[in-house]
């Protein structure tokens, strides 16, 4: 928002998203070649439709099976105790996904001997997974993300709460209709 000419072209050079005039003088035309997308007379006039959770959230529109491994490990939520990787319900470990709970303090040290020294390493153990749900709808195949069509899929990390929301849309063979299948995964604080 800039009520002179020289900071609107300003705003315009730097590729703003959204350069807003404000005319205070008389010159909306001229603030309007200088490149403003918007003139007004009065900031009153400029309404921000800001969606509270959106700067708190990491969402994700669409099921991307290459890019699920850094999905999960960008989802992952704990509570300073015990961590989840944000893996979908009846991930398995695979070339991709790496389904994983740790724990604080839960360590695996291991000595290893190299070129006549023996070096000590600490690697993260990984707990048993409490993910593996897997489910089907009468007799049709075992749900995997993979192999059905989607109508919808929507996967949020919704930091401002700690939740890990998943929306799945698919067509049910046996229904002939759409089931949702919603999961969240939150932990206390």
């Amino acid at each position: 928002m800039e009520d002179a000419i020289a900071g609107v072209e300003a705003g315009r050079a730097g590729r703003f998203g959204c350069v807003i005039g404000v005319d205070r003088r008389g010159q909306a035309q001229a603030l309007r070649e200088a490149g403003a997308d918007v003139v007004v007379t009065d900031l009153a006039e400029v309404q921000v439709a800001v969606e509270p959770s959106s700067a708190w959230s990491l969402v994700f529109e669409d099921f991307d099976a290459a890019k699920e491994g850094i999905r999960e490990a960008l989802c992952t939520l704990g509570n300073g105790y015990f961590a989840t990787r944000g893996a979908a319900a009846g991930a398995v470990p695979d070339g991709i996904h790496y389904p994983g709970t740790y724990v604080a303090g839960g360590y695996n040290r291991l000595s290893t001997e190299i070129a006549g020294r023996v070096v000590e390493n600490e690697d993260l153990v990984n707990f048993p997974s409490w993910l593996a749900l897997q489910f089907r709808i009468g007799e049709e195949d075992w749900f995997d993300l993979r192999t059905v069509k989607l109508l919808a899929y929507r996967q949020e990390l919704d930091l401002r709460r700690g939740l890990l929301l998943r929306r799945v849309s698919c067509p049910s063979a046996q229904r002939g209709r759409t089931s949702e299948t919603p999961t969240s995964v939150s932990f206390g604080r």
